[in-house]
């Protein structure tokens, strides 16, 4: 062995070149991407309400509904286009449908005694404060007041 270079020894291609870095371009797009993933990610979680707060939803616009309902009734009386028996009536109907339709099927042709029963005794309460005026040839009570207990009672509930 003399020490030489072996006789299979091929010499380097003076052709080839070293890798080339990456552009510093690259690193911001990805953490530019990587951040707004993180951003979408955390903003469908949040924007989706959960089931309780679309059913509390749902049951402020019902009982606004009812509320404007009985706000329209005692716009009626006071502007003389019902009577006093008629608004007894609009806001009783209104209290009994609010009921049914929270929880209290058959509410519609129930009773104060029929309503307190089914163990809804603040709605029994309001309708038996409604039957005289209802029912009396010449009604006398605080319409006022009557609207104010039905406003109450739903806003309650």
């Amino acid at each position: 062995m003399d020490g030489g270079p072996p006789t299979t020894f091929v010499p380097a291609d003076d052709n080839l070149f070293p890798p080339l870095a990456h552009s510093g371009m690259w690193l911001a797009l990805g953490i530019a991407a990587g951040l707004l993933t993180i951003a979408l990610v955390v903003w469908m979680l949040h924007a989706v309400p959960d089931a309780d707060a679309r059913a509390r939803q749902v049951r402020l616009t019902v009982k606004g509904r009812y509320l404007a309902e009985i706000d329209a009734a005692y716009q009626q009386f006071a502007n003389g286009a019902i009577t006093e028996r008629q608004l007894h009536h609009a806001l009783s109907r209104t209290v009994r449908r609010y009921a049914d339709e929270n929880g209290a099927p058959g509410a519609l042709a129930m009773t104060a005694v029929d309503l307190r029963a089914a163990g809804l005794d603040e709605a029994a309460g309001v309708i038996a404060h409604y039957q005289p005026p209802q029912f009396m040839e010449q009604p006398t009570s605080d319409p006022p007041t009557s609207v104010a207990v039905a406003r109450q009672l739903i806003e309650a509930w």
